[in-house]
């Protein structure tokens, strides 16, 4: 079964104007508009609303996105920041509740709630809130949330202080990018010695080494020949039953394009 593709170009979780709208143009360019698209203002209110910046815009764009998941099993959701994943996670978490693995491969581990965030910006909270720490409007949508054991970070290496206490209390598995180069088989050693089968991918652009048209890129990430390693060795065990791929910001047309296209055909690809 073929995925099917939603375009979302959701920038304003970043709390800031960002290239993300190129980037998912750029995507929709590509694969010839085939897929759903879902229209995003480019003008928010920028200031916090209970902690949250954008609150009520980024609220608006999920129940378009929850409108276009109704019904369906198999996702792959392009072009938006990372807190576009939030609405799609709490899906499929819903679908399969604790039998889905949650591989989150990203520079940062997402996972501040509205108290605990320095900046108020909703895509380093999205993976807290689909943990069920959240603000209560997001918290709607998500009446299934994950638990702690069900998470897989690969390739964090930038952490605030309340996350990493986080990670810790709770014993968050963290898939190093050292570990990752060395053997890229051994996150889906990982997952399969948890006992699941099925899983979410995470995809920030920016957990590639200095990865130049991600929005917050950072050195010292995965090669792009390890991630694509690391991927396949997913594809290869689970049921990837939908991935999000994400702050895609390119501020010039097309730049680092093929990449990206590289990394989503390898989530989509058949085993």
């Amino acid at each position: 079964m073929n995925y099917e593709r939603i375009f979302f170009p959701l920038w304003m979780g970043a709390g800031v104007k960002t290239f993300v709208p190129n980037g998912c143009d750029a995507l929709l360019a590509a694969f010839n508009h085939a897929g759903f698209e879902i229209p995003v203002s480019q003008h928010a209110n920028l200031e916090k609303t209970d902690f949250i910046k954008a609150k009520p815009e980024l609220l608006e764009a999920m129940k378009l996105l929850k409108t276009a998941l109704h019904g369906k099993t198999r996702i792959a959701l392009l072009g938006g920041d990372c807190s576009s994943d939030y609405v799609l996670l709490a899906h499929s978490s819903q679908l399969y509740g604790q039998d889905l693995a949650v591989v989150w491969l990203d520079t940062h581990a997402d996972l501040n709630t509205p108290i605990s965030s320095p900046s108020g910006h909703f895509h380093g909270m999205v993976l807290r809130a689909n943990l069920g720490d959240s603000d209560p409007d997001f918290a709607a949508f998500n009446p299934h949330p994950i638990v702690p054991r069900q998470v897989f970070l690969a390739g964090a290496r930038d952490f605030d202080t309340p996350e990493l206490e986080y990670v810790r209390t709770h014993k968050i598995h963290i898939s190093s990018v050292t570990e990752l180069q060395a053997d890229p088989s051994s996150l889906a050693q990982a997952i399969a010695k948890a006992g699941y089968s099925k899983i979410h991918v995470h995809l920030d652009l920016d957990v590639q080494k200095s990865f130049a048209s991600a929005s917050f890129s950072k050195p010292d990430g995965l090669d792009l020949t390890s991630l694509l390693a690391v991927i396949h060795s997913l594809k290869k065990q689970f049921e990837v039953i939908s991935f999000a791929v994400t702050e895609y910001a390119p501020q010039t047309q097309n730049a680092d394009l093929e990449t990206v296209l590289t990394l989503i055909h390898a989530l989509e690809e058949r085993p």
